[in-house]
C-alpha cells in the first residue's frame, strides 16, 4: 500500500467483514486512497453463514465493524445471498430496514446458486430439489431448486420484490445522507435502481424441459 500512496488514485477492492477488526491496515487503505470494499455479508442470520462455512462472520458484529471501515472513509458495499436454508418470507422481507440499521452504504443481492461441484449442489441433488441443470439459468438471479421454506416461485418474486423495495427513492437518499463519499454512493444507488427496476417486466420462469 506505500507503493500505491505514490500513485495518488481511487480504488476499491473486496475483503471480509473481519478487516474492521485491524485498524492499522483500514489506516493504510485510507491514506493510499481507498474509498469502496466489497463484503460478503451473505445472510444475516448467523444459522445460515455456519451452514456454507462462513463462521468467520459474526452477525452480532456486523452493525460495530462497518462503522469502523466507514470511519476511515471507506464505503461498505456489502452482498448478501437469498434463499438460503433458514431464509423465509419473512427473514427476506426484513432486509432493507436490517441494511439501514446497520449502516451498508450500498448492498447488492443474489439468489444462493448450487454450482455443479459444490456440497450445497451435491446436496440438493441428492434431496431431489434441483429445478434444471442448464446452466443457463445459474446466473444467481435465478431460482433453479426448491428452497426449504416457501415455493421457489415466491422466492423469485421476493427477490424481485428485495431489489424495489430496497432502492425506493426514499431508502436511497436516507442512505446517501449518512455517506461520507456521497459522489461514488450516489452513483452506484443510481446504477442499482436501474438494475432493480428491470424485474418489474419479469414473469415467471419455466424451465425447459
Amino acid at each position: 500500500m506505500e507503493e500505491l500512496k505514490k500513485l495518488k488514485i481511487k480504488w476499491t477492492a473486496s475483503a471480509t467483514i473481519n478487516i474492521g477488526n485491524d485498524k492499522k491496515i483500514l489506516q493504510l487503505m485510507k491514506e493510499s486512497g481507498c474509498i469502496g470494499l466489497v463484503i460478503g455479508l451473505e445472510s444475516f442470520v448467523q444459522e445460515n453463514l455456519d451452514g456454507v462455512n462462513k463462521k468467520f462472520n459474526n452477525v452480532a458484529e456486523y452493525k460495530k465493524l462497518v462503522k469502523t471501515i466507514q470511519s476511515y472513509g471507506i464505503s461498505v458495499l456489502s452482498t448478501l445471498m437469498i434463499g438460503m436454508e433458514t431464509d423465509t418470507v419473512e427473514s427476506i422481507r426484513q432486509i432493507p430496514d436490517i441494511i439501514e440499521e446497520i449502516g451498508v452504504d450500498v448492498p447488492r443481492y443474489n439468489i444462493i446458486t448450487p454450482y455443479p461441484g459444490t456440497p450445497f449442489f451435491n446436496q440438493l441433488k441428492e434431496e431431489g430439489r434441483l429445478l434444471t441443470e442448464d446452466w443457463y439459468y445459474y446466473d444467481t438471479e435465478t431460482v433453479v431448486f426448491k428452497p426449504k421454506n416457501m415455493s421457489y416461485e415466491t422466492l423469485q418474486k421476493e427477490f424481485y420484490k428485495l431489489w424495489l423495495d430496497t432502492f425506493t427513492f426514499k431508502r436511497i437518499l436516507r442512505r446517501v445522507k449518512t455517506s461520507r463519499n456521497k459522489g461514488l454512493k450516489f452513483i452506484l444507488e443510481v446504477f442499482s435502481r436501474q438494475h432493480a427496476r428491470k424485474f418489474r417486466k419479469y414473469g415467471k420462469i419455466k424451465f425447459d424441459k
